[in-house]
């Protein structure tokens, strides 16, 4: 449904902090298919995000997973008004 990288190269020093951001991204075409889920799970999507991150050491590519959080969206989109 989406994914997201930084656009460019950062570099942090050993025992040190820095803080990084990046851009997620959602493809618009896979919309249609996610919202038939939504509804037929009542209304409700778990969105997990993972991060990491790839470094390239001597030459060979290393992805290191950092983190992830998992949370629901729910809405309350075709239910009936009250009154």
């Amino acid at each position: 449904m989406g994914s997201g990288k930084m656009a460019s190269t950062k570099i942090i020093k050993p025992k040190s902090q820095e803080r990084v951001e990046f851009t997620m991204y959602i493809d618009n075409s896979k919309i249609p298919e996610w919202w038939v889920t939504h509804v037929r799970n009542g209304e409700r999507t778990t969105v997990k995000v993972e991060m990491g991150v790839g470094m390239s050491l001597r030459g060979r590519n290393k992805f290191i997973p950092l983190n992830s959080y998992t949370y629901t969206v729910q809405t309350h989109i075709l239910e009936s008004p009250v009154g």
